[in-house]
């Protein structure tokens, strides 16, 4: 069988005598109904972006020493890096294709970029993770990852227009959360919940085991936040509080209930590297006097945690002005006392400092401050740790997880303050606060693999686990 280009050939002069002489009903433009040889080729073969990857960075003197040192080297791509990676790349594609190139052509440089340099990606996903660079999916309103946020930045520039942060979802497969996506509530035996609510300890060892899908379900159950809110306070108030959170996580999932206790002491380590890496230093961003060289592996593990708001900046979030919508939870009253879809087009924008992020994350206090002063002065809407001691010298006597006005002990350890904070978020499925949306997200979904529904993965902390998860 003859090749298009050798058909194309032989035909072209027949064609064009029998419209020349002939006068023949055959169209002139025949042959260009014939497709050539290079427009077989599928959009994964053809690039369409129109230049070559290499070329554009190796020509940029910031992306050049991304090549040529650090992925060489193999050491952790910083938040700097894939900027300067980004910038390189969003030129290039303005020069070629203009500032709206289509959805196919950023796809593919996506995929090609982290095909090249799989450092750039993250190797735990199908793909290397081309997504966290560009994502077009149905369930967002727009586009979103590194390369879309640069164009839609260069493209206020040129157009002065204004566009709105989208964010990718991410989901961790590999751990068994299987009771999260389980559908069925059986229904709570009022006897039962009453029996709860009238003893203590020893007593209801064996009630408590039974009735945790049933307290699931009530928990499921409720309409608003409010409502919900007052739930968990009862709960916590009527319930073993010490005991129930950590029973009904390890109940729900048996297979990962030591998770944090794996992974956490080997991501705080690599946290910390990523922050000194990134000129984030631990002594002058948290006051703290301790030489490094002395710090101990659970002031490590406290330290990790406590750089996450200046290694992960918060980002500014669009929400309703007159409706409270947190997570999966919102009040739908208003200030008209309307319905909450009236006024779903006045948005606020709410951004918070790494300070706030971080006081949203864990709170420290002296020796001589009592529990009970935090708990008065609390108006937070969600857990955080609270712990008291020196926070200079990294020495602390006591770690609590506080909600509302609810304190639960959890003695020195700050890794045990820290997994019954996580448990606390996920039994109650309770809305991470807006000023450590991200840094939860980094823990509860990145570090301990809890699957992403509804809620998206903003491509910041993609890129962060990208470069930690890997290296456990």
């Amino acid at each position: 069988m003859r090749s298009p280009s050798e058909y194309l050939k032989k035909t072209e002069p027949e064609v064009i005598e029998k419209e020349t002489d002939q006068s023949s009903s055959i169209p002139y433009n025949f042959i260009l109904q014939i497709p050539a040889a290079s427009s077989l080729l599928s959009h994964e073969q053809r690039n369409i972006y129109g230049f070559d990857i290499d070329t554009v960075l190796l020509s940029d003197p910031q992306a050049r020493i991304v090549l040529e040192a650090k992925i060489r080297q193999n050491e952790l791509i910083l938040r700097s890096d894939r900027q300067a990676v980004t910038a390189a790349l969003i030129d290039a594609i303005i020069n070629h294709l203009g500032p709206n190139p289509s959805k196919l052509a950023m796809e593919q440089l996506a995929k090609n970029l982290v095909q090249k340099y799989p450092k750039l990606g993250d190797s735990r996903r199908d793909g290397n993770g081309w997504e966290m660079w560009f994502l077009h999916s149905a369930h967002a309103k727009a586009a979103t990852g590194f390369l879309e946020e640069r164009l839609k930045s260069q493209r206020r520039k040129l157009t002065s227009r204004k566009e709105t942060r989208n964010i990718s979802t991410l989901q961790d497969l590999t751990l068994n959360w299987n009771s999260e996506e389980e559908d069925e509530n059986p229904e709570p035996d009022e006897k039962l919940m009453e029996f709860l609510r009238q003893n203590k300890k020893e007593d209801v060892k064996e009630t408590m085991l039974e009735t945790v899908f049933q307290r699931r379900s009530l928990i499921r159950a409720s309409k608003s936040f409010d409502q919900f809110q007052s739930l968990i306070v009862k709960m916590l108030r009527l319930f073993d509080v010490e005991g129930m959170i950590i029973q009904d996580f390890n109940m729900r999932h048996p297979q990962i209930a030591l998770i944090l206790y794996e992974r956490w002491p080997k991501v705080s380590n690599l946290l910390l590297e990523y922050a000194e890496a990134s000129g984030v230093m631990y002594n002058k961003k948290l006051d703290i006097e301790k030489h490094r060289y002395d710090l101990t592996s659970d002031d490590i593990q406290l330290l990790g945690f406590c750089l996450l708001p200046f290694v992960l900046p918060s980002c500014g979030r669009k929400l309703p002005e007159d409706n409270t919508v947190v997570s999966g939870h919102e009040n739908r009253k208003t200030r008209n006392g309307d319905s909450a879809g009236k006024n779903r087009k006045n948005m606020t924008t709410v951004k918070t400092s790494d300070l706030s992020a971080l006081r949203s994350l864990i709170l420290f206090k002296s020796t001589s401050t009592h529990v009970s002063e935090v708990l008065s002065e609390n108006k937070r809407l969600a857990p955080f740790i609270l712990g008291v001691g020196s926070q200079k010298n990294l020495e602390f006597s006591n770690f609590f997880v506080i909600y509302f006005k609810t304190c639960i002990p959890c003695g020195p350890s700050f890794l045990k303050a820290l997994d019954t904070c996580f448990k606390f978020f996920t039994v109650f499925n309770h809305p991470y606060p807006i000023e450590s949306f991200d840094h939860w997200h980094f823990t509860v979904h990145g570090v301990a693999g809890k699957p992403i529904s509804s809620n998206l993965m903003p491509p910041v902390v993609q890129a962060l686990l990208g470069q930690i998860m890997p290296k456990l």
